[in-house]
């Protein structure tokens, strides 16, 4: 080997040296999207949408399936094959980045983890957004500092998906909207993500969908809007009870006054105040449904019709066919005060638990944006909502609309009193 073929070696392997550290030392950029990635979500503005929960994200994908290809930056022959494997699929970072993005672009979304001052049911919206991942592909691109290292540096992912979006209308348990959607995105790092950012694209695609938006927006008010008080008072006649009752003693007299609500999948409860199948209720329990429907503790059931809404104190009068219904007494006077016993019936959950007591004291009178609520540290769950709260006398003091939620947060939830809800919805108790 002459000298001057062992110089031209040494600057070879040099020259090579020196390319790989200005490779490694480079930037490290992502390629970019394709043109059809490109797309810009219609926000609603001023207009409002309907209340939205978010259902599942789910990954139809069999673990296993070949979804993408793990490459080595500048080499075409890939190192191994990615698989899809159980762990893939939803996590709560796709449920945080949807709900993001739709409050983002003006929809009301619910979420219980999230708000603090909630209805007593706050995951029951008028609709549930859902998704089905029917196919993913994901490619990752490495570099690394030696040609023999088992672990990469940092890299980028490429990814891209098809995604049915779904539209579940919950007062009907009907789905109203489906179609699919591609969507495209990269990650940049040590442990690139793709799979978020194209989803969140499959998202946008369906927002600048004007037939989806249309059906989330919130339709425009008619001509008149629901009135808090009637211009002629709504007349219930008392319920007559016999002989005196106290609770817990006789809990047992008050249950069959107590109905389980259901309107599409949203399950509530409410109470008879009159002979002739008058109950209170939340209003948003039945505001925008089609059919409602009233289990007794005996097992009958009948169709509600609405009467009276006030939305903005969340209360309804709805109305039973028929009469002789067994009732309970109302309170036309707020008498409970600061430490008295109270109890609340309900169904919460769902029906299998209709009539269920939880027993509490009265922590105080409150005003919440201009509306009266009496404050209780009895426990309401899901499917109280618009359920009795009793004072030990077996009297209607108010009706369960919302409660307090959080991290570390218990025994804060919320009644109208009967007084109020008579004075502001024009109803006359005779």
């Amino acid at each position: 080997m002459t000298p001057r073929f062992l110089s031209r070696c040494l600057m070879a392997v040099a020259l090579h040296c020196l390319s790989v550290d200005l490779a490694l030392a480079a930037p490290l950029e992502a390629p970019p999207l394709p043109p059809e990635a490109a797309v810009q979500p219609i926000s609603l503005g001023s207009d409002e949408s309907e209340s939205i929960a978010l259902g599942s994200i789910v990954f139809r994908i069999a673990t296993g399936t070949p979804v993408g290809n793990l490459y080595r930056i500048g080499r075409k022959k890939p190192l191994r094959e990615d698989r899809w494997t159980a762990s893939s699929g939803r996590s709560r970072e796709f449920d945080v980045a949807t709900m993001d993005r739709l409050r983002a672009q003006g929809y009301m979304v619910v979420d219980a983890t999230r708000d603090v001052f909630a209805r007593a049911e706050p995951g029951k919206a008028r609709y549930q957004l859902g998704a089905v991942v029917s196919r993913a592909w994901r490619d990752f691109y490495f570099r690394y500092s030696s040609s023999y290292a088992v672990l990469p540096d940092e890299g980028y992912g490429v990814a891209n998906l098809d995604v049915e979006f779904l539209i579940l209308d919950q007062t009907t348990s009907e789905v109203v909207f489906r179609k699919t959607y591609k969507g495209f995105g990269t990650d940049v790092g040590q442990n690139p993500s793709p799979l978020i950012p194209a989803f969140m694209n499959a998202l946008d695609h369906a927002l600048s969908d004007q037939a989806l938006v249309d059906r989330l927006r919130k339709p425009a008010a008619a001509g008149t809007t629901v009135a808090s008080a009637p211009a002629t008072p709504l007349r219930i006649a008392v319920c007559k009870v016999d002989g005196s009752t106290r609770l817990p003693d006789d809990l047992k007299r008050i249950m069959p006054s107590v109905v389980t609500l259901r309107a599409g999948q949203v399950t509530g409860t409410g109470v008879l105040v009159s002979s002739d199948g008058h109950v209170l209720t939340a209003a948003h329990l039945v505001t925008a449904a089609t059919r409602i429907t009233a289990a007794t503790s005996s097992g009958m059931e009948f169709d509600a019709s609405v009467l009276s809404v006030d939305k903005a104190r969340d209360i309804a009068v709805l109305k039973l066919p028929g009469r002789g219904h067994s009732c309970t007494t109302v309170s036309r006077t707020l008498t409970l005060t600061t430490g008295a016993d109270v109890f609340i019936v309900g169904s919460p959950l769902d029906k299998s638990l209709a009539n269920s007591v939880t027993r509490g004291i009265m922590s105080g009178e409150r005003t919440i944006d201009g509306t009266r609520y009496v404050q209780t540290d009895a426990s309401v769950n899901p499917g109280n909502s618009g359920g009795p709260l009793f004072d030990v006398d077996g009297h209607v003091q108010a009706i369960v609309t919302t409660k307090i939620v959080g991290t570390g947060i218990e025994g804060l939830a919320f009644g109208i009193p009967i007084e109020a809800i008579a004075k502001d919805m024009g109803i006359d108790f005779d």
